[in-house]
C-alpha cells in the first residue's frame, strides 16, 4: 500500500507555499454542504455509500492458482491493495469442461453424469480476497446436456437445473462453509437469439432455481438475471413478471461504446451522465409487479464492448470508473461492480501473470480506504472540467470527511473549495487534524508531494488540480480530539 500524507499536528501555524502551475483560466468553484444528506431515490431515505459500492468482478478467480492462498503474488497484492467490497465471480464459460477450459466448473457437462468439479473450486477459493468482501456467485449458463444445442434449456429440464444450482449453493455454503451471500441466476440472455424477446420464459427459469437454491440455504438473496441491455422496457418487464415472488436483487450491465474514435469527453459523458439511467429503467419495471424491497445490482460497467481499447487501460478508464460510481450511486443502486478485475483488455490490473497495475486500480484503492458514509451535496460550477463527490464517514467512533475531484477537463484547473457547516475539527484553524491526499493520473496513484496543498484545499484558498487526474482527500479528527 502507498504511504499515505498525514499532517496530524496543529496547522495554524503552517507556512502555506502554494505550487504554481498552468490552469484555465476561469476559477472553479466546490462546495461542499454537510448539512445536506442526498436522498436515494429509490428508498427516499438518506443516500449511503458502502464498501458494495466500489466492487469488482472477479474473472480470475475461478482458476485454481490465482486468487487463492499461494496463488499468483502479484494478483493478490493488486487485489489486496484495491479491496473491493463487494467480488462477483463470473466467468461466462463456467458451466464448460472443468478438465478442457482453464475457468471451467463442471465435470463431463455433456453427459448425463454432469457435476460440479468440487475439487477445482475448492482449489480456486481456498483463502481467496482474504480483506473478506461480500462474494456475488453467477451462475452464468447451463451444462450442455440440459439444453437443446443452441444454449437454450429444455423446459423439461428446468427443475433438474434448478436443482443443479442448488448443488453448489450446498457445497459452498454447507460443505464448505463459505456462506456466500448473494447468488445470480444467469447471465445476459437477453442478448440470446431465443431468449432475447423471450424473457418472460428466464423469469421462470430462475424462479424455479431460486426456489430449490433456498431448500439449502433460505439466508441467501438470489436475483439476476444479469442483463446485456438495461434500457429495454419491454424485456426488463417479462422477466419481473415471471422472477418476481422470488427476486432479492435485480442485476445489469452497461458498456457505453464499441467505438474506438469516440473523444474522451463522450466517453466520460457516458459514465458521468447515462450510467445512472439503468438503475431507473430497473426500477420501473420492479415496481409495476412488486412493492417488496428489491436491491439493484449493476454488476458490469465499462467503455467499450468491443476490445481491445487502449482508453480501457490508461487514464481515460480511472476517469471513467470514477464517474461511473458516482452517477450509479447517485441514482440509489445497492452495488456496483466494474468489469473487471485483471485480464489484458478490461481488467484494473493487466494480465496474467505479470498482473500489472493500471491507472484505475488506484481509484478502487482510494475508493475503498473509506469513501462509505453519508453522501454529502457537493457541486461544482463547471461539472464538464470538475466534478466531486463528498462523503461524511465515520469509523472507531470518529467523524471524517471524504472528498473526490475528477478533472476531466484536458487542462490544469484552479478550483476553490468551499465547505458548508463544517463540523469544527475540519476548519483549517482546527487545533489537531490529519488530511490525506492522493492524487491518480496517467502515471498511477500516490500521496500528493506537495505537503501545503492539502491545507490550501481545506483553508479555502485557490489551489490547483492536475489535467486528467483525480484527487482523493480526506480531513479526520486526530489524537482523541
Amino acid at each position: 500500500m502507498l504511504p499515505v500524507l498525514l499532517l496530524p499536528f496543529c496547522l495554524s501555524g503552517l507556512v502555506l507555499l502554494v505550487s504554481s502551475q498552468p490552469a484555465i483560466s476561469q476559477e472553479i468553484a466546490i462546495s461542499v454542504n454537510w448539512s445536506q444528506q442526498l436522498t436515494n431515490p429509490i428508498t427516499e431515505k438518506p443516500l449511503v455509500s458502502t464498501p458494495l459500492h466500489f466492487g469488482l468482478n472477479s474473472y480470475q478467480g475461478n482458476i485454481p492458482g490465482i486468487a487463492n492462498v499461494g496463488g499468483n503474488a502479484n494478483y493478490r497484492d493488486g487485489l489486496k491493495a484495491m479491496r473491493p467490497g463487494l467480488v462477483r465471480y463470473h466467468y461466462g464459460g463456467q458451466m464448460a469442461d472443468s478438465i478442457t477450459d482453464i475457468r471451467g466448473w463442471v465435470k463431463n457437462p455433456n453427459t448425463p453424469n454432469f457435476s460440479w468439479d468440487v475439487e477445482k473450486i475448492t482449489a480456486a477459493m481456498n483463502g481467496a480476497y482474504p480483506h473478506n468482501p461480500k462474494i456475488m456467485m453467477n451462475l452464468s449458463n447451463f451444462p450442455a446436456y440440459l439444453t437443446d444445442g443452441s444454449g437454450v434449456l429444455k423446459q423439461s429440464e428446468y427443475v433438474r437445473y434448478g436443482q443443479f444450482c442448488a448443488d453448489l449453493v450446498r457445497i459452498l455454503n454447507i460443505q464448505l462453509q463459505k456462506k456466500l451471500k448473494y447468488w445470480e441466476i444467469t447471465n445476459e440472455l437477453d442478448s440470446h437469439p431465443f431468449y432475447r424477446d423471450n424473457m418472460a420464459e428466464v423469469g421462470k427459469i430462475f424462479a424455479i432455481a431460486a426456489q430449490e437454491m433456498r431448500k439449502v440455504d433460505p439466508k441467501i438473496k438470489i436475483g439476476g438475471p444479469a442483463f446485456a441491455q438495461s434500457y429495454t422496457p419491454s424485456r426488463i418487464d417479462a422477466f419481473v413478471s415471471t422472477a418476481f415472488p422470488q427476486l432479492d436483487f435485480i442485476s445489469y450491465h452497461t458498456y457505453s461504446t464499441g467505438s474506438k474514435t469516440n473523444p474522451n469527453s463522450d466517453i466520460w459523458n457516458s459514465a458521468q451522465e447515462s450510467l445512472g439511467g439503468a438503475t431507473k429503467y430497473m426500477r420501473a419495471s420492479v415496481e409495476k409487479f412488486t412493492s417488496k424491497a428489491v436491491e439493484y445490482f449493476h454488476n458490469e460497467y465499462n467503455i467499450s464492448w468491443s476490445p481491445p481499447d487502449e482508453s480501457m487501460t490508461n487514464y481515460v478508464s480511472a476517469i471513467f470508473d470514477a464517474l461511473a460510481v458516482r452517477s450509479i450511486l447517485y441514482a440509489g443502486a445497492t452495488g456496483s461492480t466494474a468489469w473487471n478485475e485483471a485480464d489484458g483488455w478490461y481488467g484494473k490490473l493487466g494480465a496474467s501473470p505479470s498482473f500489472n497495475r493500471r491507472p484505475a486500480s488506484w481509484v478502487f484503492e482510494y475508493l475503498n480506504q473509506g469513501f462509505f458514509g453519508k453522501v454529502l451535496e457537493s457541486t461544482s460550477s463547471n461539472t464538464s472540467a470538475l466534478v466531486p463527490l463528498a462523503i461524511l464517514g465515520e469509523a472507531r467512533g470518529k467523524k471524517y470527511l471524504s472528498l473526490m475531484l475528477v478533472n476531466r477537463s484536458g487542462e490544469n484547473v484552479s478550483a476553490r473549495l468551499n465547505m458548508i457547516a463544517a463540523q469544527s475539527w475540519a476548519l483549517p484553524r482546527a487545533s489537531r487534524q490529519q488530511l490525506q491526499l492522493y492524487r491518480v493520473n496517467q502515471s498511477g496513484g500516490g500521496a500528493v508531494a506537495v505537503s501545503s496543498l492539502p491545507y490550501a484545499m481545506i483553508s479555502g484558498q485557490l489551489f490547483s488540480v492536475e489535467a486528467n487526474s483525480i484527487l482523493f482527500f480526506t480531513v479526520k479528527p486526530c489524537c482523541g480530539a
